[in-house]
C-alpha cells in the first residue's frame, strides 16, 4: 500500500491545527485573573508556533518536490492563507 505523500499529510494537520487554533482563541477564559489571562497567552503561542512550524514545512516540501507554491485559488492556498492570517504575517521566503 502506497504512503500518502509527505505534503499531504502535512497539509491536513495544518487544517486540524487551524480549526483548532481559530476555536480556541474564540474561546477566552472569562476570568480576571492574570494568571488565567497568561496561561491562556501561553497556549495560544505554542499553537501559532506549531501552525508556523507547518507552514515552514509545507514550503520546504513543496520546494523539495520542485513545486514553487500550491496552486492559486485552489483549497491548498485558501488554507494557507488562513494559517498565516492566524500566524499574524505574510508569507516570507526564508524557510
Amino acid at each position: 500500500m502506497p504512503q500518502e505523500p509527505l505534503s499531504s499529510r502535512f497539509s491536513r494537520r495544518l487544517v486540524e491545527a487551524v480549526d483548532r487554533y481559530e476555536k480556541f482563541f474564540h474561546d477566552a477564559p472569562s476570568s480576571n485573573r492574570s494568571q488565567d489571562f497568561g496561561a491562556y497567552q501561553s497556549a495560544c503561542r505554542a499553537a501559532l508556533s506549531h501552525i508556523e512550524l507547518l507552514l515552514k514545512l509545507i514550503r520546504r516540501v513543496d520546494e523539495n518536490d520542485g513545486m514553487s507554491a500550491p496552486p492559486a485559488g485552489g483549497p491548498a492556498q485558501d488554507l494557507i492563507a488562513r494559517a498565516e492570517a492566524a500566524v499574524g504575517h505574510a508569507p516570507t521566503d526564508s524557510p
